[in-house]
């Protein structure tokens, strides 16, 4: 049981980066975790294969939310200085 509170505490931990950075994907994967964790010890670890894909798919997606993030940013200044 000790083990799987560690492993729920390394979800946390990656739910908070995800919340940070993608808030549906995370706030989805962390009611996954949340059931798999009351439901079947077993199923930890198929969460946390799971929660792997999640973070490899997310920061394929990083550069994009930067770029967007960037572009968003410059467009707002750009709007301040034609007012």
């Amino acid at each position: 049981m000790l083990v799987i509170k560690e492993v729920a505490l390394v979800f946390f931990i990656h739910v908070v980066i995800l919340i940070v950075i993608v808030k549906g994907v995370a706030l989805i994967s962390f009611v996954y975790i949340i059931i798999l964790i009351v439901v079947v010890e077993e199923a930890v670890l198929i969460s946390f294969i799971y929660i792997v894909i999640l973070i490899v798919i997310v920061k394929e997606n990083m550069a994009t939310t930067a770029n967007l993030t960037v572009t968003s940013t410059a467009d707002l200044i750009s709007d301040a200085d034609n007012v």
